[in-house]
């Protein structure tokens, strides 16, 4: 993810896949995102997508969905509300999020 080294890896073992993120203690808290209300809006997105969380540490989450999302458009609208940062520090544009989401079928939250 472009960090430089030593990187501290983490594994657990679980059959929860949200305890990651309880672990890593995932929040964005400067945009008053607590690690619950992260772990909530996860499951709800798990729900309709299937998600899995391919990483997590306190400020970000990478994930995959196992179902097509129909109203990309739509979704990634929820997704900048929740996540800004996704797109202003990451990606750039809502487009790219959408396409990203669209072809690659991934997600990289983070809350700078």
């Amino acid at each position: 993810m472009g960090y430089q080294s030593p990187s501290t890896v983490s594994v657990i073992k679980s059959m929860n896949k949200f305890d990651i993120l309880r672990v890593q203690k995932t929040d964005g808290i400067n945009f008053d995102v607590e690690n619950k209300d992260v772990i909530a809006k996860l499951k709800v997105w798990d729900k309709k997508y299937g998600i899995e969380i391919l990483g997590a540490d306190y400020d970000w989450v990478h994930l995959t969905f196992n179902k097509d999302i129909i109203d990309v458009n739509a979704f990634a609208t929820e997704v900048y509300d929740f996540c800004p940062d996704s797109v202003d520090q990451g990606v750039g544009e809502l487009s790219e999020l959408e396409r990203i989401i669209r072809e690659e079928k991934r997600l990289f939250l983070w809350w700078d």
